[in-house]
């Protein structure tokens, strides 16, 4: 497919074996180099797609994503609003600006949605775990912890935003 092909590569099978009798940083470190070498990750607070400027424009945060190439693309405040309005569906849009497959991590539902962190990826998705990483009253916090094939391995990739505040 065309999702799994983007994160193909054409290194040596050996250099992302990894010792299957222990999981120690020394066995893993070849293909956490490996990896590194292979893909490119982005993590971006889009602040609801309002820049600097204080304009929200998805398509303009579209184009950012694309420009940097990266296969792996971790967003937080990321707002996705039901109300039938294309660009207003943040991860839906900015998905399918990108050519990237969207997994949702939303932390917050809203009346009008949800909000929290997306991966957007060229990679075939493996497995999704969300996890709640909420604490007391604080605002609540979650991740993605996502298994992505990359070269025909399967790489773990984590998508959170840890600031708390009351």
């Amino acid at each position: 497919s065309a999702a799994s092909s983007a994160c193909a590569v054409g290194l040596p099978a050996s250099i992302f074996r990894v010792n299957a009798g222990s999981r120690g940083l020394q066995q893993r470190l070849p293909l956490a180099v490996a990896v590194m070498s292979l893909v490119s990750v982005l993590s971006y607070n889009i602040h609801e797609c309002v820049g600097a400027d204080r304009r929200r424009d998805p398509t303009r945060i579209a184009e950012i994503i694309k420009e940097s190439g990266a296969q792996i693309v971790g967003l937080q405040e990321v707002h996705s609003d039901w109300s039938g309005e294309e660009h207003l569906h943040q991860m839906n849009y900015l998905s399918a600006l990108t050519g990237l497959q969207a997994v949702s991590g939303s932390a917050v539902e809203r009346r009008n949605g949800h909000y929290g962190n997306v991966l957007l990826t060229s990679c075939k998705v493996l497995a999704v775990h969300k996890l709640n990483l909420s604490y007391l009253a604080r605002e609540p916090r979650g991740a993605i912890d996502a298994d992505l094939d990359i070269g025909g391995e399967t790489v773990g990739v984590v998508v959170t935003h840890l600031r708390l505040r009351p």
